[in-house]
């Protein structure tokens, strides 16, 4: 079994294309900061591609783990030493000195191992309940005391005993260095190795001795020559090195990279959380599809880099309702609402946490956004007509577990026309029972059947022309702007009656 923190699927294909809607969420933006920071992992994909259900709980699951005792600053830091250690060891695949490259390897796998048993006893020490965490602990304790590494190390050892005893001499003569095998001269080769030793053969870094350098060239040369006078000892090298130089698991290759997966959003949540904002895995059934405090993230990011107040707002859906009909005055808000709902459905589906306090949502298999068309003057078909054309493709993508969002389609069409092709638009919808988020200017739409629900973007009673930034069910159907400004002008059915009878 392969084993990932982020997929149960073994067959899983990860798709390197943004989807569609990104654009129109802003999620384009939001990805893009949550990964500012970890650029050389590679993420980005990860957001893009569809798990199911399982998945999303088994995510769900390894989010609650690393949150709890902050077990993911431990993660993190695992993350970062193979990181850097495997990109030391792509550079030490470069080495074209062959001899200094196969002295190295020993070295190199202690250091990996070193990594890896350091992870082992941290973690080791907190309880953890996910699957994908405890399967983890039981994986790196079968690497760590297995026979295959204990049968590595044994055979490290043996060789750096053996290499211990080869014996030999370095002379300078004529401008030359050279190497022999040890004789009855003065054996001088304990302050070689000892100067050997001394050098750092996974730099560019080079020490003097006498005056001289001792590079890694001039070191390949030196062990090039010793494997002439011991060519056992040296086979033996070779064979090491042809066995063990892909040592490394791919599974902890991969690793490093999923736990940034996990470790980019918690410190994402944590920066956004300073705003007094709240985070929530949300649970799955559609008994009740709701939302309480949930916010636009891009947004949240904006106010986080300026330090201003997020407001958040709820949504619920009960018995046949799955369209939320948002309407209201200009810059109320409704936009944003539209674009933190999708959020919201998109990222819970990739198993991370949500805006707001609680959530209770279903999978999606899809989202499918139409904004506002902004005709252009080099195209021959009007607004309206674009419209249609996108609407009438949209509609044949659309499944059931879909989500829709709509954002002021229809807005150059006359009243009637809007509410007659509004209507058609919710019946095709309700046939394919999919939930959805239509922000218009319709409010006549609200009442159109019962899978509709009335929202609209609310201002301050005593002052319409402040926006509250609110999105609330309403059962006075697109009243609640034209009540505020007929109370503030004194133009309401009461204040008209009582002038009536004043004038009387």
């Amino acid at each position: 079994m392969k084993y990932s923190l982020l997929f149960l699927d073994e067959e899983i294909i990860i798709n390197n294309t943004q989807p569609p809607f990104f654009n129109d969420l802003n999620l384009d933006k939001v990805i893009d900061y949550i990964i500012l920071q970890r650029k050389e992992f590679d993420l980005k994909n990860y957001f893009y591609t569809k798990i199911d259900l399982k998945t999303t709980k088994y995510r769900n699951e390894i989010f609650n783990d690393l949150i709890k005792n902050n077990l993911w600053e431990k993660f993190s830091s695992f993350s970062y030493f193979l990181k850097r250690f495997e990109d030391k060891q792509i550079k030490e695949e470069k080495n074209i000195f062959e001899f200094v490259k196969k002295k190295n390897l020993f070295s190199y796998i202690k250091e990996y191992y070193q990594i890896l048993e350091a992870f082992y006893i941290d973690f080791n020490m907190v309880e953890v309940s996910s699957v994908g965490l405890k399967y983890l602990k039981k994986y790196l304790k079968e690497i760590i005391f297995s026979k295959h590494k204990e049968d590595m190390f044994k055979r490290i050892n043996e060789i750096e005993k053996m290499m211990q005893n080869i014996n030999y001499h370095i002379m300078y003569d004529k401008g030359a260095i050279k190497v022999a095998k040890f004789d009855e001269k003065p054996n001088i080769s304990k302050e070689i190795l000892t100067l050997l030793d001394k050098v750092d053969t996974k730099s560019d870094v080079t020490y003097k001795y006498e005056k001289e350098v001792i590079s890694e060239d001039l070191l390949n040369q030196i062990y090039k020559a010793l494997a002439k006078f011991y060519p056992r000892e040296f086979k033996i090298i070779d064979k090491f090195y042809n066995e063990y130089k892909n040592y490394t698991i791919d599974i902890i290759s991969t690793l490093k990279i999923e736990i940034q997966f996990y470790v980019s959003y918690i410190i994402f949540m944590q920066k956004i959380k300073t705003l007094g904002l709240d985070f929530n895995i949300p649970t799955f059934n559609e008994e009740k599809i709701y939302v309480n405090g949930g916010y636009d993230l891009a947004l949240a990011i904006n106010h986080y880099l300026e330090n201003k107040v997020v407001i958040n707002n709820d949504f619920y859906f009960e018995n046949k309702e799955r369209l939320l009909i948002i309407s209201g005055p200009n810059q109320g808000g409704k936009t944003t609402f539209a674009r933190f709902f999708g959020q919201t459905f998109y990222l819970a589906s990739l198993g991370l946490l949500v805006s707001g306090a609680q959530s209770n949502l279903f999978i999606i298999n899809d989202i499918f956004t139409m904004f506002e068309v902004t005709e252009k003057a080099d195209n021959l078909n009007g607004k309206l007509q674009m419209e249609l054309l996108s609407l009438n493709s949209l509609m044949g993508k659309i499944t059931t577990n879909s989500l829709v969002i709509l954002n002021e389609v229809f807005s150059s069409t006359s009243l009637y026309d809007g509410n007659y092709l509004g209507k058609k638009i919710i019946d095709q919808l309700n046939k394919k029972n999919v939930y959805g988020v239509f922000v218009t200017f319709l409010d006549d739409l609200a009442n159109y059947n019962e899978t509709t629900v009335n929202m609209e973007s609310s201002v301050l009673e005593e002052n319409p022309e402040i926006r509250t930034l609110k999105i609330v069910r309403k059962n006075n159907r697109g009243l609640t702007y034209a009540d505020s400004i007929s109370k503030r002008n004194e133009v309401t059915y009461l204040d008209i009656i009582r002038r009536v009878k004043d004038e009387r």
